[in-house]
């Protein structure tokens, strides 16, 4: 079996009629945009040409790239906006002004250790940007809001997984009985994206000829961008449940990863060393994708996309406003200690 065989690297994907009509004379926002994940989805959006994109992100160099990119393709109906999702004023005047329908919300902080060092900033981000964009869009009552989020919020032992649980559950709470606009997607790994251990792995062979991981038996779940987007996308359509999950298969072996890899670019195994350097702050070896309590709504076997509802915490908005509260003077201790007091499996 070879890499993209390996990470089911083969689908081939395309807008449905029916979310062609969802997406009709709509305006979307997209936060985190220049992401690998929020540039892919836009693209595909864009290329639709039947809607207005709102394209957000802080990053100001990327975003100036993606722009450029839509404007050689010819791509209408998008602006471009720089800003910070945690700038409460900043982002009301975005919804006064453009009146989005559909929110994509990506922006994030992701790098699990880089996270470890830096919790205040992962609260501020992941949590209180992620409360002040659904507040909004629930002020403004937005047709779909979807929340991207990952398997590392499942038991997580990482503050950035603890921060995108707690996103979850802030998010999950904001339906009403009779509707689920708020929805959650969760999947893992994401190869070839900003920041994944494909693109490592290639800079490590070419540079030192070795390649390191963190264990022999450490594995994660991996899904491709095309199924990202599909599974973006369809969760437009989605409306019996609030959490979506995409059927990604098994957890594969990184050491067996890093093989196809040396293998797919023409290297001898043999010349190329496999060195383990042991977990990383906030890492574990393997990873979940649902919590226990969590019940699949019943769907075809064979489907793609897996449907469940959150099991939420009818104390969570108290419990936030003390995590929000914190200050860049707060202890790490102090953060987690907080965070545990939301996510009680954070370990």
């Amino acid at each position: 079996m070879n890499l993209e065989k390996l990470l089911n690297n083969d689908f081939q994907f395309k807008i449905t009629d029916q979310v062609k009509a969802t997406l009709k004379n709509k305006t979307i926002l997209i936060t985190g945009v220049a992401g690998s994940i929020g540039s892919e989805i836009s693209k595909i959006i864009a290329e639709e040409n039947c809607c207005e994109l709102i394209l957000l992100d802080q990053a100001e160099s990327d975003l100036y790239n993606l722009q450029q990119e839509l404007i050689l393709k010819n791509y209408k109906n998008h602006t471009i906006v720089v800003g910070d999702v945690c700038d409460k004023a900043l982002m009301e005047v975005l919804y006064k002004k453009y009146q989005p329908q559909i929110v994509y919300h990506i922006a994030a902080y992701k790098h699990v250790p880089l996270m470890e060092d830096h919790p205040y900033l992962a609260v501020k981000v992941n949590v209180l940007g992620t409360k002040i964009i659904a507040d909004l869009s629930k002020k403004y009552s937005v047709l779909h809001f979807i929340l991207v989020s990952t398997d590392k919020a499942v038991n997580p032992v990482s503050v950035m997984g603890a921060t995108k649980r707690i996103a979850e559950l802030y998010v999950g709470n904001l339906n009403d009985e009779t509707s689920k606009v708020f929805k959650v997607v969760r999947f893992g790994n994401v190869p070839y994206s900003k920041g994944s251990v494909i693109p490592l792995f290639k800079k490590q062979l070419y540079l030192n000829q070795k390649i390191t991981i963190t264990d022999t038996m450490i594995s994660r779940y991996f899904i491709t961008m095309k199924n990202v987007c599909k599974l973006l996308i369809q969760a437009l359509v989605i409306n019996d449940c609030n959490l979506l999950i995409y059927n990604m298969g098994k957890s594969v072996p990184i050491e067996e990863l890093a093989i196809k890899l040396i293998e797919q670019e023409g290297l001898a195994i043999e010349n190329i060393k496999i060195e383990k350097i042991g977990l990383r702050p906030g890492e574990k070896l393997n990873e979940e994708i649902v919590y226990g309590d969590e019940i699949e709504i019943r769907t075809d076997t064979k489907a793609d996309i897996k449907k469940y509802n959150l099991i939420l915490d009818e104390d969570i908005n108290t419990k936030i406003k003390k995590l929000t509260a914190i200050t860049p003077d707060f202890s790490r201790e102090k953060i987690i200690d907080l965070l545990q007091d939301i996510v009680p499996q954070y370990s």
